[in-house]
């Protein structure tokens, strides 16, 4: 996922807000295409950021905007997700990496 700058003015608490009331109504047996409709689409998305990161994944120095995130998994649990969080030029090169050992594979 790519992430630039009005993607951190988003209003976060209000599109959680919103995901909690579409709950309530699928809770109430409403469906879901009904629920998303009753509420504002602009509102709805699903939550992605777990943790803001400080840090590049790959090279270490701190993140600047625009920048790339990854979900995943910790490799000890399915339950809880994590993100690595890197500038573009990093993300380009770590999977220029992740290629190469693919290819000696």
């Amino acid at each position: 996922m790519i992430f630039r700058k009005e993607h951190f003015e988003y209003d976060w608490q209000k599109r959680a807000e919103t995901a909690e009331e579409i709950e309530d109504c699928i809770e109430r047996g409403i469906e879901v295409p009904n629920a998303n409709q009753l509420l504002d689409p602009e509102r709805y998305a699903p939550t992605f950021i777990h943790e803001m990161h400080v840090y590049c994944f790959v090279c270490g120095d701190k993140l600047t905007v625009p920048l790339i995130m990854w979900n995943g998994f910790d490799g000890h649990s399915l339950e809880d997700g994590k993100q690595i969080w890197m500038h573009p030029n990093c993300a380009h090169r770590l999977s220029e990496h992740l290629e190469k050992d693919w290819k000696k594979i």
